[in-house]
């Protein structure tokens, strides 16, 4: 067996299907422990949720198609992460 099946199936035997408390399956990958935590934070049932605020002056200060929300090194990441590796690609690959 070559090192990248070896690799490929280490990485599948990775992704488990849990059975939850809730009616429902889920299904879980690896994550890093930020997004465990976040993940966490969200099935909270919403009485036990802190409120979250907003800031009124930057939501204010919003032009559509002028301003972004973040910084423009989050839309460079994520069109540079996007793009197809082989001009050559069929559509959809």
């Amino acid at each position: 067996m070559s090192a990248s099946v070896a690799k490929a199936e280490d990485w599948q035997s990775n992704i488990v299907a849990k059975r939850m408390g809730t009616a429902h399956t889920e299904i879980l990958i690896p994550l890093l422990p930020r997004a465990k935590a976040v993940g966490k934070q969200v099935r909270q049932a919403l009485v036990q949720r802190k409120p979250a605020g907003y800031n009124r002056v930057f939501l204010d200060d919003y032009r559509p198609n002028e301003t972004c929300y973040c910084s423009q090194a989050i839309p460079d990441e994520l069109l540079l992460n996007g793009q197809a590796v082989g001009s050559q690609e069929p559509a959809g690959t």
